[in-house]
């Protein structure tokens, strides 16, 4: 009795045990000195704990909550950030206006029609093959922000990584489509700070990405694979474990252009799919965790408004709706279920610029900002630059054309045209201003005008259209 009146009932503890979190209350009603013990019972639930939450997460030691927090905000998290910065390039390039990304795609070729029937106008060039150039680039980001999860505490998390890449030469393909074939790799971490446990992710992935266009339109489809090792940091040590990762996504969106293309607006549509597999472990209190594969589908709608300069500068707006469907968390915990975490929909707006410079290098920063589920800024910045050369196969595919045709303009016409192989990448000109540079005229004037288109001295705006004209576009 003595040491029970010593002891001050007004004072309030918090227990833990492996799995449990408890409030520890003493009470020395008639000099009984009984301390008592009870866990939060979450509101509605029917339970007669005093200090009823809406959160069942209160009732648990966060100790047990490491892998399925990891799970939830940082792999699902990274394999998000993962596909939008995939899809970026797809966008990169729909930044453009339309008779810009026509003109590249098209570099360097002559669309004419070989045979002379106005109906057979393709692209081809007997005297220079398409360049052959793919694109290399490097993409660092970070993510600051504080993530309220549903079921789940309030958590403080940083993601960060790089993706480095290489894409395809744009190649038509059937039915009017253009394609561009990504492939990437990529680091990443993030880390996790709730309730005094802290909880680290370091991992790896690799991933390829198909991208198709048609006119204003494009879809791409990237699917990824990776793993990760993770640490939480406890008040009993240090657990260590695995997580295997895996997502699918797809992203459409339609380009429409006002005042020839300076301004865009562009709507999209992403849709994904994310697996998380953590591996199931023992954590440094004995617990045995259990963990059940994490599926994720993530919806997100969004609208870009992009500006196009005269000096390349193409800053723009974006906001998107980001709605995670499916994600709860699965684990037990010595067999005692854990509460099913995930994220609740929020919001991200922001800025961009991109810049181009010539046709082979590339710039470009992104700051968006999240409101929601999620709160905080994400960052990301990088380039790209284009790798490749010329292929010059006039001598290989000129000669044996010229050859062809040397019956109907005569042998020394033939030799007097192939000393002068200048012509193939003069871009248009008229058949006097080629005759007044290499002394042809007398060449010219022998030949049919089908014969001049094919051999790039004439030019005809209803059939012929050479890189100078499209670099004018």
């Amino acid at each position: 009795a003595e040491i029970g009146n010593g002891v001050d009932n007004a004072y309030q503890l918090t227990a833990y045990s492996p799995i449990y979190k408890y409030s520890v209350r003493y009470d020395n009603k008639d000099d009984a000195g009984y301390f008592t013990f009870s866990r939060p019972a979450p509101s509605g639930s029917g339970g007669s704990s005093a200090g009823g939450s809406s959160n069942p997460s209160t009732n648990f030691n966060p100790a047990v909550l490491g892998s399925s927090t990891g799970a939830t905000v940082g792999a699902i998290g990274t394999m998000n950030t993962t596909m939008h910065y995939a899809f970026q390039n797809a966008e990169n390039f729909m930044h453009i206006p339309y008779l810009e990304r026509i003109s590249y795609r098209d570099r360097n070729k002559y669309a004419l029609s070989p045979t002379g029937d106005a109906t057979d106008v393709g692209t081809y060039s007997p005297l220079f093959t398409k360049n052959e150039y793919g694109s290399a680039w490097f993409k660092p980001y970070a993510t600051f922000e504080s993530v309220e999860l549903k079921n789940g505490p309030k958590v403080s998390n940083i993601t960060y990584g790089s993706l480095v890449g290489f894409d395809t030469d744009l190649e038509s393909i059937k039915g009017g489509w253009d394609r561009t074939i990504t492939g990437y790799i990529g680091y990443n971490g993030a880390s996790q700070r709730y309730s005094g446990v802290d909880t680290y992710q370091n991992g790896g992935l690799i991933g390829g990405t198909v991208t198709l266009y048609k006119g204003n339109f494009f879809n791409a489809t990237t699917l990824s694979v990776g793993a990760s090792v993770a640490s939480n940091s406890t008040m009993y040590g240090n657990d260590n474990y695995t997580m295997l990762l895996g997502g699918i996504g797809n992203k459409a969106g339609y380009n429409f252009e006002f005042n020839e293309g300076k301004v865009i607006l562009q709507p999209s549509m992403l849709l994904s799919y994310t697996f998380v597999n953590t591996f199931d472990y023992t954590n440094a209190a004995g617990v045995r965790i259990d963990n059940d594969p994490l599926h994720a589908i993530q919806l997100a709608p969004g609208m870009k408004l992009i500006g196009n300069t005269k000096d390349g500068w193409q800053p723009y707006l974006s906001v998107s709706m980001v709605w995670n469907l499916m994600g709860k968390s699965d684990a037990t915990a010595n067999g005692v279920r854990l509460p099913q975490m995930s994220i609740k929909p929020y919001v991200q707006y922001g800025v961009g610029v991109q810049k181009r410079f010539k046709n082979h290098f590339m710039g470009f920063g992104q700051a968006m900002i999240q409101n929601g589920g999620r709160n905080g800024i994400s960052l990301t910045a990088g380039f790209r630059w284009s790798l490749g050369k010329d292929k010059d196969d006039s001598q290989k595919v000129f000669k044996p054309f010229l050859k062809k045709e040397a019956k109907k303009i005569g042998s020394e016409a033939a030799k007097q045209l192939s000393r002068h192989p200048e012509v193939k990448t003069e871009g248009p000109r008229t058949s006097n201003e080629i005759a007044q540079n290499d002394g042809s005229r007398k060449i010219l004037k022998q030949m049919t005008p089908q014969q001049k288109m094919v051999y790039g001295a004439g030019y005809n705006t209803s059939r012929t259209v050479m890189s100078g004209a499209l670099k004018q576009l």
